[in-house]
């Protein structure tokens, strides 16, 4: 083989290799649309969902600022209940105590009727 050949054959073999890299190039491009692509809805998606994060801390707000007075409300109704049920038992008690006396004070004058 002389150097024309050489030549030749390494032209060819430098041809084939220029035309594998023009084709991982193409490729390499393609991926880089697809990749740009893909961020485009990822990005569009996340926009979306910061949309949907605004809307539900909007409706938060809006459920505290609604239930947090009647939460209250309740919870001071409940407070006030237990405190007169409270009170209603100490009541309870003093008389307990007291119809139990009546009732010992009614045995003796019946024992002391009898006794007559």
């Amino acid at each position: 083989m002389n150097n024309e050949e050489k030549i030749l054959a390494m032209l060819e073999k430098m041809d084939s290799r220029l035309d594998s890299l023009e084709a991982g190039q193409a490729s390499l491009q393609q991926g880089q649309s697809d990749i740009t692509d893909n961020l485009k809805v990822f990005s569009d998606r996340l926009d979306s969902f910061e949309e949907r994060i605004d809307t539900v801390n909007r409706s938060q707000i809006n459920v505290e600022n609604d239930l947090t007075p009647k939460i209250k409300a309740a919870f001071d109704g409940f407070s006030n209940a237990r405190e007169k049920n409270d009170e209603q038992d100490k009541r309870l008690t003093v008389l307990e105590g007291k119809a139990e006396n009546y009732g010992d004070r009614i045995l003796a004058i019946e024992y002391a009727l009898k006794a007559e």
